[in-house]
């Protein structure tokens, strides 16, 4: 963390990377999730921004976002977690398995009960996409484990 002398402090309250200045802006990442840039200008005895300082602890407070926490914290809200994913969801990660030949892909989505005759929006199916690019041990999964119609 780049919060000058707080650096420590930071890290175990708020747990998030970042780096701050002494313009009073602060800038900090949530991999994967998004990025949180700041600017109010009152600055703390370390040269942080003093409502950014706040904001960020608070928030830290309120979501599942600090680095060292658990990751299935129930007090606190989890804005990473997926709750439902629609079908076309389902469908895109379906084709882009197929497409790569990712038999253990495959096999999830066939445990997790989904459609593995499924088309997308030009009729293509994972049987398609596999035979295509050639992977023939997902065309022999696909036909026999799944008895997808040819």
């Amino acid at each position: 963390c780049g919060f000058y002398e707080y650096s420590g402090a930071f890290a175990f309250k708020v747990g998030i990377p970042g780096k701050s200045s002494v313009a009073g802006s602060m800038m900090l990442a949530l991999p994967n999730t998004m990025g949180i840039c700041l600017w109010s200008p009152g600055l703390d005895k370390y040269g942080n921004s003093c409502k950014g300082m706040a904001f960020m602890e608070l928030l830290s407070q309120t979501f599942n976002f600090h680095r060292y926490e658990g990751k299935e914290l129930i007090s606190k809200v989890n804005p990473r977690r997926v709750v439902m994913r629609s079908r076309g969801d389902t469908i895109v990660s379906l084709m882009f398995a197929a497409a790569a030949g990712d038999l253990s892909a495959l096999k999830r989505h066939k445990l997790l009960g989904h459609d593995m005759g499924a088309s997308d929006y030009d009729g293509r199916t994972p049987l398609h996409l596999v035979a295509a690019e050639g992977h023939t041990t997902c065309v022999a999964f696909l036909l026999h484990k799944c008895n997808v119609e040819p």
